[in-house]
């Protein structure tokens, strides 16, 4: 009887530590693998619908796809993504305005674009992949900003208009999304193990 007890305790002894070296291992990936604004050169365009219906969806995208020839002359030859920053502030205004353009035909709605840190999941652009984490974004709300939003990388442009007027994403894979699109399974080799 001591001796089943005493391997119920030592199995017990060692299922917590390898739960808690398997935790610390997926604090370590989850800190390797999320990054802060002040760590990357991307400056993200994020454009959230007013909601998800067909119709709000579709001038999510007819806003996208005005306004977005705008913001390349906004940033012009810039460098560096605070050169591109720069160069969307002083047009934040204009930016503003071109939306609400856009949108007046449209909805009863309205556009508010600002630069802003904003939470994106991990995405990739054809070879680059870029973790989950804040960064720096030209975010724009549409009305009450409560649909599926789209994004991409503004600077260094890894989006782009195509010679017949259709937007693309160098790998097109930043389509309308949202966050919750990204299914992601943790899982410890403990557990796998002990099933």
């Amino acid at each position: 009887m001591k001796s089943s007890k005493k391997t119920i305790k030592t199995n017990l002894l060692i299922i917590i530590a390898l739960l808690t070296v398997g935790i610390g291992g997926i604090w370590t990936y989850y800190q390797n693998n999320t990054t802060t604004v002040a760590e990357t050169p991307y400056l993200r365009l994020h454009i959230i619908a007013n909601s998800d219906s067909a119709y709000d969806q579709a001038v999510k995208l007819k806003v996208r796809d005005q306004v977005f020839p705008e913001l390349e002359k906004y940033i012009g030859d810039a460098r560096t993504k605070e050169e591109a920053m720069q160069g969307i502030s002083l047009h934040i205004a204009d930016i503003e305005a071109d939306c609400n353009e856009v949108l007046a035909p449209l909805a009863s709605y309205t556009a508010k674009p600002e630069l802003a840190r904003s939470e994106f999941p991990i995405r990739s652009y054809d070879k680059l992949v870029l973790p989950a984490g804040e960064y720096d974004a030209l975010k724009i709300v549409l009305g009450e900003g409560e649909g599926k939003n789209w994004w991409c990388v503004l600077f260094p442009p890894l989006c782009f208009v195509d010679a017949a007027g259709n937007f693309e994403s160098v790998a097109a894979s930043t389509g309308s999304t949202t966050s919750s699109d990204e299914n992601i399974e943790v899982r410890l080799k403990v557990v796998d193990f002990l099933r």
